[in-house]
């Protein structure tokens, strides 16, 4: 009997370990933003068209999430000029 509950124990633990942690790709139509999507964390891959301060720029950089705090970010926002110049895209 001790036997047979182990595994069940050990099976269940697997397919929260699925379910909690393998991500989901998500690809925005935003200029190129990926996200990966998991229960317990997110990875989010930024390159997005933004304004910042009447300037028409990209958001470029990593934004990393566990339990829903923000653990690391980034990103930052280079002009259309910048990226031409620097060729970022």
């Amino acid at each position: 009997m001790k036997v047979k509950r182990k595994k069940i124990c050990i099976v269940i633990s697997a397919i929260l370990a699925i379910i909690l942690l393998f991500p989901l790709k998500i690809e925005l139509k935003d200029g190129g933003t990926k996200e990966y999507v998991a229960v317990l964390y997110s990875v989010t891959h930024k390159h997005s068209l933004d304004i910042k301060d009447g300037v028409y720029g990209y958001s470029i950089g990593t934004i990393i999430r566990v339990l829903f705090f923000e653990v690391y970010n980034d990103v930052t926002f280079f002009s259309e000029e910048t990226v031409r110049q620097e060729h970022l895209y």
